[in-house]
């Protein structure tokens, strides 16, 4: 049975992504993305910081503090499609991590879902249970 998203919870998704693509253009500022991925977590390098505004730094510190409410795929998921200078298609993560398409956007779904309440974009109440 397909999942259906309520309102509220499709449009804090659509602010999620537009605040993550937002935060790429921070990437050209910095020459690269301060976020590093290996087979077990994520991590924020602060080498390119000082190109930044303060309140630019923050907002990545929070995405790498949301980003610790997410399992192993789905850091590997909004990795490499929203936190990469170059983000890849969604085809070639699914690929790069061995999932069925069906199972890709599940966890691409509940990713984004998690993401968006741990930035406070999205109420946890307007969710549906099954999603956490």
């Amino acid at each position: 049975m397909k999942s259906v998203r309520n309102p509220s919870e499709k449009q804090a998704v659509i602010d999620l992504k537009d605040y993550l693509y937002r935060c790429q253009l921070l990437f050209v500022k910095m020459t690269q993305s301060p976020f590093l991925f290996d087979d077990y977590h994520i991590e924020i390098s602060r080498e390119y910081f000082h190109f930044l505004e303060f309140d630019e730094v923050n907002q990545l510190l929070k995405i790498y503090a949301a980003l610790q409410a997410l399992d192993i795929d789905e850091q590997s998921i909004v990795f490499y499609k929203y936190l990469r200078k170059a983000s890849s298609m969604d085809f070639e993560i699914q690929n790069r991590l061995a999932m069925s398409e069906r199972t890709y956007y599940r966890k691409k779904k509940r990713a984004l879902t998690k993401l968006a309440i741990a930035l406070h974009l999205l109420p946890i109440s307007n969710i549906h249970c099954s999603l956490l």
